[in-house]
């Protein structure tokens, strides 16, 4: 989508088009998005609005969802003005019905002839062009496994065009390079794999190693240094993050001994009135 223009909508001028000849020659097509937020860029410059320090999408506000850093201007050219590029269900079928009428687009249960569903729509479901409308949403969401999250919910959408002469499917996105996009257009996901596999090693993520998301409310100021003392250098300690929930993140390539300890932890810190959340492995980071 880096040649649409700003205020293009969420449908960029292609896919209008290759939309409206599948309707008019009485074929089925798929409007496909995601349950959570999607793809933001700069309307000056069309780049997309990501974090400078991990690289995710922001959902909302000015802080990053995964790391908690402070997200501003854009940074390719200092421009405060931002669209969506993906949006929920009632959006799309909203903007589509607009261009294609409201007899033909619908959402999964109205049985149009433009369909406009999520992951939970897919099974069974059989069209003649399926539209991703904003691929980059779930390649830049807020955790760890989003880009083999996206291709695997990427590969289901495109499969509900089937096989066959005049069935494909569209991916809208500004990061058409990226290994995640390359390995749908290859039909070929292994060699995405074994790189997302040796950059978690690397990284010391699951399954090279362990995480432990820690969340706490109404702790007191001692918290992370309670925290820090008890755990030692049995794990790396990321954080804290939030100001009401304070929000760490354990790291470590067997993190079995920081769990030991960390019961305790948890145990004085409820029986002084907090509320507390240990996730293991966490998909949200």
């Amino acid at each position: 989508r880096n040649d649409d223009p700003p205020g293009s909508g969420l449908l960029a001028g292609r896919t209008r088009q290759a939309v409206a000849a599948t309707v008019r020659d009485g074929g089925s097509v798929l409007l496909f998005t995601t349950r959570r937020g999607g793809a933001v860029r700069c309307v000056r410059c069309r780049t997309l609005r990501t974090c400078p320090s991990c690289g995710a999408r922001p959902d909302a506000g000015d802080a990053c969802p995964r790391c908690g850093a402070a997200i501003g201007a854009c940074e390719s050219c200092g421009g405060r003005r931002f669209e969506q590029l993906g949006a929920g269900v009632g959006r799309i079928v909203s903007e589509a019905s607009g261009v294609f009428g409201r007899d033909v687009v619908g959402d999964a249960s109205a049985g149009r002839a433009v369909v406009v569903g999520t992951e939970r729509d897919l099974p069974g479901l059989s069209v003649d062009l399926s539209v991703i409308v904003d691929a980059d949403g779930p390649l830049l969401a807020p955790h760890y496994r989003a880009a083999e999250d996206g291709l695997r919910i990427m590969a289901r959408a495109v499969a509900a065009a089937g096989r066959g002469r005049g069935r494909r499917g569209i991916v809208q996105t500004a990061m058409p390079d990226t290994p995640a996009i390359e390995a749908l257009r290859r039909a070929e996901p292994l060699p995405f794999l074994h790189r997302v596999l040796a950059e978690r090693d690397d990284l010391g993520f699951p399954p090279a190693g362990e995480l432990i998301a820690l969340e706490v409310r109404d702790a007191t100021d001692r918290a992370d240094r309670e925290l820090r003392e008890a755990i030692g250098d049995r794990a790396t300690i990321l954080g804290p993050a939030g100001d009401d929930d304070m929000r760490w993140l354990l790291q470590a390539r067997d993190l079995g001994p920081a769990r030991i300890t960390l019961r305790g932890l948890v145990h004085r810190w409820r029986e002084a009135g907090a509320r507390v959340r240990v996730d293991a492995d966490p998909i949200d980071l």
